[in-house]
């Protein structure tokens, strides 16, 4: 089992600091061995400072000045990113009923409102495209009953699954 264990810095980067196995104390996480040498054993209490403290904090998220945790959700490649949204905002729906009073869930970004918007513009063009399509037949035929024919063989664009 792997756990963090906290963070290592010195002046030109910062490490994190994980412990193989199991510890049940911070006397256990010192007493572990770094290094072997020449008949010696170097021990994490050794060569740090072992303390049991609150983590340092290094990013702040706000909302209007209100403190406030952000929860950023990235789809896996080559998977829908409205279903995805879709499927997060339902498990949102239902965490929305467990939240104390005065919580509250707010979407900051959502990507999927680009591609739904692209999508109902391709599908306006679509249309638009075939109502085009028609006026011009109808100008080169000069047959209203042979555009209607035309324009009905024109397939009405579908709802193919949102990418």
């Amino acid at each position: 089992m792997q756990i963090p264990a906290g963070t290592v810095k010195n002046a030109a980067s910062e490490t994190g600091f994980r412990v193989l196995g199991k510890v049940t104390s911070i006397e256990e996480i010192g007493n572990i061995i770094v290094r072997e040498a020449a008949g010696g054993m170097v021990r994490v209490r050794d060569v740090a400072r072992v303390e049991d403290g609150a983590e340092e904090q290094i990013t702040v998220a706000r909302d209007n000045g209100v403190a406030s945790v952000v929860l950023s959700v990235r789809k896996q490649s080559g998977t829908n990113t409205v279903a995805v949204v879709d499927a997060v905002q339902a498990k949102l729906d239902e965490v929305k009923t467990f939240l104390p009073a005065g919580y509250r869930v707010q979407i900051v970004r959502d990507t999927s409102r680009v591609i739904r918007t692209s999508v109902h513009a391709v599908k306006e063009h679509l249309v638009l495209g075939a109502i085009f399509a028609a006026i011009v037949v109808l100008i080169f035929l000069g047959n209203l009953r042979a555009t209607v024919i035309s324009a009905l063989a024109i397939p009405p664009p579908s709802s193919p699954p949102l990418a």
